[in-house]
């Protein structure tokens, strides 16, 4: 019994040798780097010299100035949902609400009574346009819509949009810059294809409006996105 309590002891008195050689090599160490390396080792805490600092301010200026300006600001956040089921609808902490259609395949009489009900219950409606092609057509869809062949589905989201007396926010060919044209037919396409077809789109329902809606330019963002930059009179949001 006697020599089990001394093996214990043992491994105790081990135990807090380790431990303390541990807390002294952890301080001990610092110092000795200091001592070794001189100044050099205290470069951590030090200003980064006045060339690197250079540097780094005109890489953050060259990508500040690759980023489009808004065209508005606002320092209050505001909510929004996209709740078909209707589960949060007298929620009033989502101030706007998010509608989804596809243009080859949507119900017009409801659309329209959807958007006059959000307006008239005080909410902002941010509608996604999804561009899908027709049933059967193997025309490129992108060329097509910018040559007019879309002008009467164009025309029908149009007319629902005519019975708002507010802006609305509105998105057209959500995630065009990513490689998904399996799911999307607008994305991943040439993204001067994608241009001319977004700017089309939006001068058409821009001329049928009374009221300014805001559009909401929607991209993946990633290296090359910039390319599918419409134009600062396309866009007053920028989504991602």
């Amino acid at each position: 019994m006697s020599s089990f309590i001394d093996q214990q002891q043992t491994t105790k008195n081990r135990r807090l040798g380790f431990q303390l050689a541990s807390i002294a090599l952890l301080t001990l160490l610092p110092l000795f780097m200091i001592v070794r390396n001189g100044m050099d080792a205290m470069t951590i805490v030090s200003p980064p010299p006045n060339d690197v600092q250079q540097a780094a301010n005109s890489r953050i200026a060259s990508l500040t100035r690759s980023v489009p300006t808004p065209a508005t600001r606002t320092s209050q956040l505001r909510f929004g949902i996209h709740d078909p089921g209707k589960v949060f609808v007298k929620d009033g902490c989502f101030k706007i609400r998010h509608v989804y259609i596809s243009w080859v395949n949507f119900d017009s009489e409801h659309l329209t009574d959807t958007l006059r009900e959000l307006e008239t219950q005080g909410y902002e409606p941010l509608l996604t346009i999804e561009p899908w092609q027709r049933d059967g057509s193997n025309a490129p869809l992108l060329p097509s819509i910018a040559n007019g062949d879309y002008d009467d589905v164009i025309d029908r989201v149009a007319q629902s949009l005519r019975v708002l007396e507010k802006p609305a926010i509105l998105a057209w060919g959500h995630e065009m810059d990513q490689d998904l044209t399996v799911r999307y037919p607008w994305s991943g396409r040439p993204p001067q294809e994608y241009v001319r077809a977004y700017q089309y789109v939006v001068d058409r329902i821009r001329k049928q409006m009374r009221t300014k809606h805001k559009w909401v330019w929607t991209g993946v963002m990633k290296e090359g996105t910039n390319q599918y930059w419409p134009g600062d009179s396309y866009a007053d949001f920028i989504g991602m």
